[in-house]
């Protein structure tokens, strides 16, 4: 039996997105933006394995304490790709829709160029 796409909803470039994909396919979404210290780039990539969503989230940014980057995985099985309520603002109105109930892989990193330099 073939598996089905996996269809939810994750929060890019500013609003809920619903995204789709296909057994075996892997996306890639990018977000850069400067700011008043530096920058700041979002990358996030996920892929159908056919039994469940793995979600890698990469984060670099820049500013004045210099130069840090962080990584964050995460996986769904393709039956709790709806199952919770999305993150609304105190006061907001709920969205229509559920989220995946991601689960922690505990595979995270952080780097910290400046603390490197300074033999931390």
């Amino acid at each position: 039996m073939k598996p089905n796409n996996a269809r939810f909803w994750d929060y890019c470039n500013g609003t809920w997105t619903k995204i789709t994909l296909r057994p075996g396919q892997l996306l890639h979404w990018h977000h850069y933006q400067d700011t008043d210290e530096g920058f700041s780039a979002t990358t996030r990539a996920w892929e159908h394995n056919g039994l469940s969503i793995h979600y890698c989230e990469c984060l670099k940014f820049r500013d004045c304490d210099g130069l840090i980057e962080e990584v964050h995985e995460c996986c769904a099985p393709l039956d709790k790709l709806a199952a919770k309520d999305p993150y609304t603002e105190p006061g907001a109105a709920p969205e229509p829709f559920k989220v995946p109930q991601w689960t922690d892989l505990g595979m995270h990193a952080q780097r910290d160029h400046n603390a490197e330099a300074a033999g931390y």
